[in-house]
C-alpha cells in the first residue's frame, strides 16, 4: 500500500469526497454533484474500500446508475418538449 498527498494532484482539482452512512445521504450527494457538474467528472473507487465494503459499494453503484438514468431521462424529456414547442 502506498500513500500520496492529495496536494500533489493539482490537475485533478479534488472537490468532494463522500462518506455516506445511508441511502438518503448518497442520493443527496449524487444529485448535487450531477446537477452542479457542467463538464466531465472523475469517479475514483478505492480498491481497498471496494473489497472491504463490497455490499455498500455495490449499493452505491446501483444508486449512482439509477440517478444517472433518471437524469438522462429528464434531460431527454425536456429536450423533446422543447422540440415540440419549437415546431408549433
Amino acid at each position: 500500500m502506498s500513500h500520496k498527498s492529495l496536494k500533489r494532484l493539482p490537475s485533478l482539482r479534488l472537490k468532494d469526497i463522500i462518506l455516506a452512512d445511508n441511502e438518503l445521504e448518497i442520493r443527496r450527494f449524487l444529485n448535487h454533484i450531477i446537477d452542479k457538474t457542467k463538464d466531465d467528472f472523475i469517479y475514483i473507487t478505492l480498491n481497498s474500500h471496494k473489497n472491504v465494503y463490497e455490499e455498500e459499494y455495490n449499493e452505491f453503484i446501483e444508486i449512482f446508475k439509477e440517478i444517472l438514468k433518471d437524469k438522462k431521462s429528464q434531460h431527454w424529456n425536456k429536450f423533446s418538449i422543447s422540440r415540440k414547442m419549437d415546431t408549433k
